[in-house]
């Protein structure tokens, strides 16, 4: 969890055990990101943001990011009260 950095205002960096809702908690060790800010109908002004140091989470998980390597990451936007949920998933590679 001390992997992620720099969260806008309204995300807090939790852990999933923690998280409040134990039905929809991701497993205890595992980083959540909560945004307090109440529901609203979506806009493209309504972005968040945060930095991942994907060596130390890694590290933190007894693995590496080797030089070359490819990970595959999805992101998950969760409700809070139900299990309506949006996912993202991307590529990072290490070049240096």
């Amino acid at each position: 969890m001390s992997s992620y950095s720099s969260p806008s205002s309204t995300i807090s960096v939790v852990d999933g055990a923690n998280s409040g809702d134990k039905e929809y908690a991701s497993p205890p060790g595992t980083a959540m990101l909560v945004d307090s800010q109440a529901d609203q109908p979506a806009s493209s002004a309504d972005t968040f943001s945060f930095t991942v140091d994907v060596s130390a989470c890694m590290a933190s998980k007894g693995t590496t990011f080797p030089v070359g390597q490819s990970i595959g990451f999805d992101i998950s936007a969760n409700s809070q009260s139900s299990h309506d949920h949006s996912n993202q998933t991307f590529w990072l590679e290490r070049t240096s």
